[in-house]
């Protein structure tokens, strides 16, 4: 599979999830390997994402930049 049908494909999970947020996390196929980034609310989500995108065929690697929203330094 190439990484825009793996892209549309786990987007198409995805969506399905209540706890996916599209305005917050971004991901991006290249090389067989998904790239999240943006943020996530919790550590729970980031291993649903990764578990999601582990099981679409051809993915080789997934890398998760999203910073917990939480841990981000606050602007007040």
């Amino acid at each position: 599979m190439d990484d825009a049908a793996i892209r549309a494909q786990l987007l198409r999970e995805l969506r399905q999830q209540s706890w996916w947020r599209p305005s917050h996390s971004f991901l991006t196929v290249a090389g067989g390997t998904v790239i999240f980034t943006g943020t996530v609310d919790s550590e729970e989500e980031r291993h649903a994402a990764r578990i999601a995108a582990e099981n679409i065929a051809g993915v080789r690697a997934v890398e998760d930049n999203r910073l917990v929203f939480r841990d981000l330094p606050s602007m007040v």
